[in-house]
């Protein structure tokens, strides 16, 4: 008797199974439609255009310890780790782009035209499909891309890629983040170019790194080949990167050498960001400098992040209303000409 009333139960339970709701009432290719209708529509919201930060490669580990002694053969322009690019982007519901980027003055006043395209994989994905001015990355040295892999929107509106190419230690850093007003796209990729060519005209640049008169580091190593040799303002330039360096000696007559800290670096519309920037410690670094009558000037603010659920170190001028914590760092020229 057992037996039937087993299989009734078991026929209900079948019946009951096939009477529950379609968990996905869209096909597989209509969801990833969806998403990537929803991508697009992020990219085209912002009717003033995005500003993109392009770091192909950030070495995170290079010339970070300020404490570390080294000699002439550390700092050799070989050495050199990568800086960074400024492009003003616009995309159209159509897959148009309008392109400017900081290469030259040309390029940095006036819109290239391009197409882009948004495709689903494992991933979200924006692609750049004909030649725009980024694509002079894409090369073994550099390791640009032309296709960026999306992570995610922060609490700031900003997006956040990545790309399929990095190794230990050397990461791209990409961002995207709105402009608020057409005059920011019409003149922020002309001043990034300016204020990167200012720090790139300084004959002795220098850095002090303080919290208010303890001063923590001080660079004091002339830039400048004193025999006139040019390599290595050169592949500063090139590479978009710069090494300040104080002379041990001053301290020690025995212990010859230098201390250093590097980073590379790209011009923004206030002044310059460096990537990864100069830290004094684990806490502190230095990344958005404010250009102010002739100096890059860093201000840091204590500013509270929701995401990570703490404060974080920021550039004043960024935010304006943060917590004052009295940390500076000022980049100058010491040339009296």
């Amino acid at each position: 008797m057992i037996r039937p009333y087993l299989l009734s139960a078991l026929v209900c339970l079948l019946a009951a199974g096939c009477q529950q709701p379609i968990a996905f009432e869209d096909s597989p290719a209509e969801r990833t439609q969806r998403h990537i209708e929803a991508f697009r529509e992020v990219l085209t919201s912002a009717s003033h255009g995005w500003q993109m930060s392009y770091f192909p490669r950030v070495d995170s580990l290079l010339f970070r310890n300020p404490s570390l002694r080294l000699d002439w053969t550390d700092v050799t322009k070989e050495k050199y780790g990568y800086g960074g690019y400024l492009a003003l982007m616009k995309f159209s519901p159509d897959r148009r782009l309008e392109i400017k980027a900081d290469f030259s003055a040309s390029e940095a006043q006036s819109a290239v035209q391009g197409e882009y395209d948004v495709r689903l994989g494992s991933s979200l994905q924006l692609s750049l499909t004909t030649y725009t001015p980024l694509h002079k990355l894409v090369t073994s040295e550099l390791s640009g891309v032309s296709d960026f892999v999306y992570r995610y929107r922060d609490y700031q509106g900003r997006l956040i890629f990545t790309t399929g190419v990095s190794a230990e230690g050397n990461r791209p850093y990409i961002v995207l983040t709105p402009l608020k007003s057409e005059q920011e796209w019409q003149h922020t990729a002309e001043k990034a170019l300016e204020h990167r060519r200012l720090f790139e005209k300084m004959v002795h640049p220098q850095i002090t790194i303080r919290r208010g008169s303890r001063v923590f580091f001080q660079s004091d190593a002339p830039f400048k080949d004193p025999r006139g040799d040019l390599r290595l303002e050169q592949e500063r330039n090139r590479k978009r990167y710069h090494i300040f360096l104080s002379l041990i000696e001053k301290y020690s007559p025995i212990f010859r050498g230098y201390n250093g800290i590097g980073s590379g670096y790209v011009g923004t519309g206030e002044g310059l960001s460096f990537r990864p920037g100069f830290q004094y410690d684990g806490k502190i670094t230095f990344t958005d400098f404010e250009y102010r009558d002739g100096r890059f000037v860093a201000e840091l603010v204590s500013v509270y992040n929701p995401e990570r659920q703490r404060f974080l170190f920021e550039s004043k001028h960024l935010y304006p209303d943060g917590e004052p914590t009295s940390y500076v760092a000022e980049i100058f020229d010491t040339h009296q000409p």
